[in-house]
């Protein structure tokens, strides 16, 4: 397993790479005979990609990828505060994507309460590995739910968690593990602006990455065989 960094000149022309390799990865997936699992993101650099995506969809065949969400804020399901309610409207319902293919997750008026959610997402996961894990990252290091400063129990756990103390409101959220993440072929990490760049740096500073995953919850999730962390130059300013 590799990790690299890739660090573009600017938020645009990240957004714009980011776009081209995953719609590159996926094609090729698909040419393969199989259809692509990858897991979405929260934030608004992973918005910024969606829409991207949408306006140039490339050689993908959209209404043939499986999709999840790394995490997802426990509330309404109509609430705008939902991950896959912007990445249906900004991606998903613009391409084609094949409602039997996206694995939306609980919401409240599901009527569970947050554990059994967490439970019921994790039936939704597949056997195999995911082909690509989009993140983003938080500006104190979080991806996804996983937040620093949380129990090694989080981190350690199979599947998937349910978070009820979110120092970000809501704080009752649905998140896959660290573990389940990782059972990924790629993970890519995305973060832009100077706001990122401490936790960047932070990330990304120890020689072989042994960085403390409870500090910096970002670093935990690594692709089976690449995890990169596609940066802007202000991101990567402390690097």
């Amino acid at each position: 397993m590799t990790i690299s960094v890739e660090v573009s000149a600017d938020a645009a022309t990240l957004v714009g790479d980011v776009a081209r390799a995953l719609t590159s990865r996926l094609a090729a997936v698909q040419a393969s005979g199989r259809v692509p699992r990858v897991v979405l993101a929260g934030g608004s650099i992973i918005e910024e990609l969606h829409r991207a995506l949408a306006a140039s969809p490339g050689a993908v065949d959209w209404s043939r990828v499986e999709f999840w969400w790394g995490d997802e804020r426990y509330v309404e399901s109509w609430s705008a505060e939902r991950n896959c309610l912007a990445a249906s409207r900004d991606l998903l319902g613009v391409v084609g994507a094949a409602a039997e293919l996206v694995h939306v997750p609980p919401a409240t008026d599901s009527g569970q309460p947050v554990q059994d959610a967490a439970a019921t997402y994790a039936q939704e996961f597949p056997a195999e590995d995911f082909d690509v894990v989009l993140l983003g990252m938080g500006p104190d290091g979080h991806t996804c739910s996983l937040f620093p400063g949380r129990s090694d129990d989080v981190l350690s756990a199979r599947d998937a968690v349910a978070v009820v103390d979110s120092p970000k409101p809501p704080a009752l959220r649905l998140s896959m593990t660290p573990a389940r993440l990782s059972r990924s072929t790629v993970v890519w990490l995305v973060a832009s602006g100077s706001a990122k760049a401490a936790a960047v740096g932070s990330a990304l500073a120890a020689p072989g990455g042994t960085v403390d995953p409870v500090e910096v919850p970002a670093v935990a999730p690594r692709g089976r065989e690449a995890t990169v962390w596609w940066l802007d130059q202000d991101a990567a300013a402390l690097l």
